[in-house]
């Protein structure tokens, strides 16, 4: 056997052989020095196999507890299930069956695998509050990911079960995995936009995503399906949702903010302003407008305006070292964040008082926010940046490598990322590829 024809994933305890006689001698040699999990690369199947299996150890930062250890709720059952991943699966599939566990850990998000044949949801609670619902979808057949933000603490009793109105279903819990975070995989969800025509996406509360095609908005159903939402714009950049669904949208062509009723009709909000780059509704429905300038690539906008829900306009924040402003921002403290485009420095412009928070490393456009970080897709270092709120900069997903590949988070490559944005439960974030018009995915990822 040459070395060459083995790779030794070290961090995922995985050895991929890309030979089958390389295979047959690693497996010996696993067999009598328990060497660690291998899987052969000969054929595409086996390739898809070895993947699913270095992605799965890969995302694994947590503890995980399989559900047939946990006690059951209501007469939940254990059944044997080849699929699963220790042969052993829960049905959960009436009203009130679930399980639970005081076997947790340190974590922020809890990630469910399960199948089931009908799409619905199944409520978590920790100490007996409800810590929020774990959504489902149709699986066919297959053990698939859904998560819940939330705070769990060593010792906390962790319960998931079908809410007691759920009607029959063939639902089946897999394990319970203690997450630092419920963003573990990136996964190309659909072909959303024309090339170099998206500036922006939002996600709807019904999980709908929303993405900007230069002159028009295209709506992207969540497993890939997409259609033209609205037109009639100068050109869509950044947009946001208010609580009543209306999404009002920077036209930067236009120098006006267009609103979107749910039902796709466009109307003017506010007009004569200067090349409007994005928008931000906080949780009061006040709309922030961040100021890019018009006419010019290296533009001067330098400003950020607040316009109420009844249209009265007024100047949030303005001059240096405000210049190219695009990235706008609120945290859920009503704090407020803006960006320059250019040289990808935020700033904290609270109450109209501007300063510093980071510098990203690349330019700033549409950005999201969750739980105490700024997510800033880069397209000029193929890299989505995170930013805490003290300012500390890390990459959150991308390497140097300008290209597209799905995979785990700290493998994963993107090519021009532009503009994020997260669901509502904060378990999964869109982001958009500027040059080839993708939509990518960001979640738990394969179980």
């Amino acid at each position: 056997m040459d070395r060459r024809d083995v790779t030794v994933w070290m961090p995922a305890n995985v050895i991929v052989a890309e030979r089958d006689d390389a295979l047959m001698a690693c497996l010996a040699a696993r067999d009598a020095q328990a060497l660690p999990t291998v899987v052969s690369l000969y054929g595409e199947k086996a390739h898809r196999i070895a993947w699913r299996m270095l992605g799965h150890a890969l995302s694994q930062s947590g503890k995980s507890v399989e559900a047939e250890a946990a006690s059951p709720i209501g007469g939940a059952s254990t059944v044997a299930e080849s699929a699963a991943s220790n042969g052993k699966t829960v049905f959960v599939g009436s009203a009130g069956l679930g399980i639970s566990t005081d076997d947790s850990v340190d974590a922020k998000a809890l990630i469910l695998a399960y199948r089931t044949d009908t799409a619905g949801t199944l409520e978590a609670k920790v100490n007996g509050a409800s810590a929020g619902q774990f959504t489902l979808r149709p699986t066919a057949g297959a053990y698939a990911t859904a998560s819940v933000v939330v705070s769990v603490h060593a010792g906390d009793v962790i319960a998931i079960a079908n809410p007691s109105t759920a009607g029959a279903s063939e639902t089946y819990l897999d394990y319970v995995q203690f997450a630092d975070s419920p963003f573990k995989w990136v996964s190309t969800v659909a072909n959303a936009a024309d090339p170099w025509a998206s500036d922006g996406v939002a996600v709807a509360a019904n999980g709908d995503i929303y993405v900007s095609n230069y002159k028009t908005i295209n709506r992207v159903t969540p497993d890939g399906q997409v259609s033209v939402f609205a037109t009639g714009f100068g050109s869509v950049n950044g947009f946001n949702f208010d609580s009543k669904g209306n999404i009002f949208v920077a036209d930067y062509e236009g120098n006006a903010v267009r609103k979107v009723t749910p039902d796709g009709v466009v109307t003017t909000f506010a007009s004569g302003l200067n090349g409007p780059g994005g928008t931000w509704v906080d949780k009061d429905d006040n709309l922030l407008v961040s100021q890019y300038g018009s006419g010019n690539f290296f533009a001067m906008g330098a400003a950020v305006l607040k316009i109420t829900p009844d249209g009265t306009v007024s100047t949030y924040a303005s001059g240096a070292p405000l210049q190219d402003v695009v990235t706008i921002l609120t945290d859920e403290n009503n704090n407020v964040y803006a960006g320059n485009w250019a040289s990808g420095t935020l700033f904290n412009i609270t109450n109209g008082n501007v300063s510093q928070l980071a510098v990203v490393g690349g330019a700033s456009n549409q950005v999201c926010y969750s739980r105490g970080y700024i997510y800033v897709p880069s397209p000029t270092i193929s890299q989505v940046r995170r930013v805490s709120l003290d300012g500390t900069v890390d990459t959150f997903s991308g390497t140097d490598t300008r290209q597209i590949i799905d995979g785990p988070l700290a493998t994963a490559d993107f090519f021009r990322p532009n503009s994020c944005t997260i669901s509502k439960d904060g378990t999964i974030m869109y982001v958009m590829e500027r040059e080839h018009g993708i939509l990518r995915r960001i979640d738990a990822g394969l179980p």
